[in-house]
């Protein structure tokens, strides 16, 4: 789908044919054109005088009739359509009004592509249903500001790109400074990292940078405060009677184990859990099923167990 890399393919494939004096015309209308080895390309000249490379895909790309020169250093043929296996096809269009550049790319279903242009530069391109991307260009030829739809409409900010010039470096001209997204993120390139860095110094620079360096870092080095120095262990006086023996540090006391607790035994011969301690003061001991109160005592506190059946 590139109009240049086609062209530089037609250009190739009539060089070669050339060179290998493999091409025989028999007339305007028809020529005939034999790919090298390795080419799986075919190139023809159709009725009409265009010319036709078709791929092993199934692309077809066709350029205008231009005639051939003894020297081809300035000959150039436009594209004028492209077309799949389907035989789905874009057409372009060219005109005067444009600079004699791309005006238009059409499809089958009639949407197009319109460009405009400032010199020879493309400035603006709309599509079919009235969206628009708009393109500045500067004195230099650098890009400097991209905008979407939303951004020619007013909702957002345009894209910004900026550029260092050939005062900030031999070598930096043109080379990207930094850009800024409609959102205000970007990004930023340092003379040394940029996308299109400049070169690097040379070795008496280098050398003069590294000892700047070293002197530098040796100066904050010494400026930095050192640790005092241990102290030495203290020497023991040994005295009559009395044995030279290290302190033995004191072993961790070890906690107690934890008293187990169980829950209160219930009798194998009851239907009911045991009954919750209560006090006797407070709670009036409860009637069982035959009308006799039976209290238990259980340390401090009164339960009361229903009697087996």
């Amino acid at each position: 789908m590139d109009e240049r890399g086609a062209g530089r393919r037609l250009a190739a494939a009539n060089a070669s044919s050339r060179r290998a004096a493999t091409a025989t015309a028999t007339s305007r209308s028809a020529a005939s054109f034999t790919a090298p080895a390795g080419v799986y390309a075919t190139v023809e000249r159709l009725a009409g005088g265009t010319y036709r490379i078709t791929e092993r895909s199934g692309m077809k790309y066709v350029f205008e009739s231009v005639n051939g020169t003894a020297t081809d250093t300035s000959q150039k043929s436009r594209l004028l359509s492209i077309s799949d296996k389907n035989n789905n096809t874009l057409t372009l269009a060219y005109s005067a009004n444009c600079g004699n550049n791309l005006c238009t790319v059409t499809d089958g279903l009639n949407r197009a592509l319109t460009f405009t242009y400032v010199g020879n530069r493309i400035s603006q391109i709309s599509d079919w249903s009235g969206r628009s991307w708009q393109y500045t260009v500067d004195a230099n030829g650098d890009l400097t500001t991209f905008k979407n739809p939303l951004a020619v409409a007013g909702t957002q900010p345009a894209v910004t790109y900026q550029y260092y010039s050939s005062a900030d470096g031999a070598k930096l001209a043109h080379a990207m400074k930094q850009y800024q997204l409609p959102r205000g993120n970007g990004m930023r390139f340092p003379p040394s990292t940029g996308p299109n860095s400049a070169a690097k110094p040379n070795k008496s620079t280098a050398r003069a940078m590294s000892a700047a360096s070293s002197s530098t870092n040796t100066a904050t080095r010494s400026q930095l405060p050192t640790k005092p120095a241990p102290k030495p262990p203290t020497p023991i006086t040994p005295q009559p009677g009395k044995p030279i023996c290290a302190k033995a540090k004191p072993l961790p006391t070890a906690r107690p184990p934890a008293t187990p607790t169980t829950a209160p035994a219930t009798s194998a011969t009851s239907r009911y859990p045991a009954a919750r301690p209560c006090n006797t003061a407070t709670t009036p001991p409860s009637a069982n099923r035959n009308g006799s109160r039976t209290p238990t005592t259980t340390g401090r506190s009164t339960a009361l167990i229903p009697p087996a059946t």
